[in-house]
């Protein structure tokens, strides 16, 4: 089915004459500020003579018989309505990209609680000697993990992000938890199953 703002065809059949729909293409390219008198001296312009002040009547008469208006108001509905899907499939783009680097940087966040801060020597039952190696994070680099992850989890799902803190409260649960275990671990020198002679973890993989 043809646009509306296409060349058209009139009750009788007859096809919109080549000249008027010429014109009525400048009209619909001038924008939602067009106006008649503004085509008309246009097509003036172009055939190098002086703006008018008045449109002619066979100037009006074809704009209302061919519906200029109609035409051109539904063409300009139509770029909108494009303009606007294509900010919104843009924003949805940005909210995917959102939710997954929060998930990476929380799932970081979580992997960082999973060595110790501390060397933690172990000596197993068969008398081999297991070394837990420290990494180089703090606490608060767990923090802002999580809360940049907080921040673009709220972002991508649209909720208001005027907090500092990280407010999701399953991740506070999960990460104090944590520290109070690898803590107490620590100060207990048991932390994890021996793996093997060492058990390196993710050294100078900070938020630094």
């Amino acid at each position: 089915m043809a646009n509306v703002w296409d060349r058209q065809r009139n009750e009788d059949g007859e096809l919109e004459p080549i000249k008027w729909y010429s014109r009525f293409e400048t009209y619909r390219l001038l924008g939602a500020n067009r106006s008649l008198l503004a085509t008309y001296n246009a097509d003036r312009r172009d055939r190098a003579r002086e703006g008018s002040t008045s449109t002619p009547r066979s100037w009006t008469k074809n704009a209302e018989a061919w519906h200029w208006q109609e035409r051109a108001e539904l063409w300009d509905e139509t770029i909108l309505q494009e303009a606007r899907q294509a900010d919104a499939d843009r924003r949805e783009e940005w909210k995917a990209r959102e939710r997954d680097m929060a998930n990476k940087l929380l799932d970081r966040a979580l992997d960082m609680l999973k060595f110790p801060l501390a060397e933690v020597t172990r000596t197993g039952e068969n008398g081999q000697t297991t070394i837990i190696m420290p990494v180089d994070w703090k606490a608060g680099d767990v923090n802002r993990y999580a809360e940049i992850a907080s921040k673009l989890a709220r972002l991508a799902d649209d909720m208001a992000n005027v907090r500092t803190e990280v407010k999701i409260d399953a991740v506070d649960r999960e990460i104090e938890a944590e520290l109070a275990r690898l803590a107490g671990l620590v100060q207990a020198g048991d932390v994890g199953e021996a793996e093997g002679e060492t058990d390196a973890g993710p050294a100078g993989d900070s938020a630094d």
